[in-house]
């Protein structure tokens, strides 16, 4: 048989203490949730720019930037 110890705080369960075998059986499945939940907010979250620099460069006000080390030039517009 399980036991499960219920810790009360103002006559209220605020902690449960449960075997290690059964934590053991759900630790992964929270992991997985909390996965889900950050892959949910980062997808919510994208706005379709996925390079820092376009993104800093994107918001910079209109002129030609010259990238260093580079041979190429990017003209940048005013929003």
């Amino acid at each position: 048989m399980t036991t499960i110890q219920f810790i009360e705080r103002d006559c209220r369960a605020e902690f449960a203490i449960v075997p290690i075998e059964n934590w053991n059986r759900v630790a992964p499945l929270i992991e997985d949730l909390d996965d889900e939940a950050l892959f949910d907010q980062a997808k919510a979250a994208d706005d379709g720019l996925h390079c820092q620099s376009l993104r800093l460069m994107l918001s910079w006000p209109a002129r030609t930037q010259y990238a260093p080390g580079a041979n190429i030039a990017i003209s940048l517009r005013t929003r």
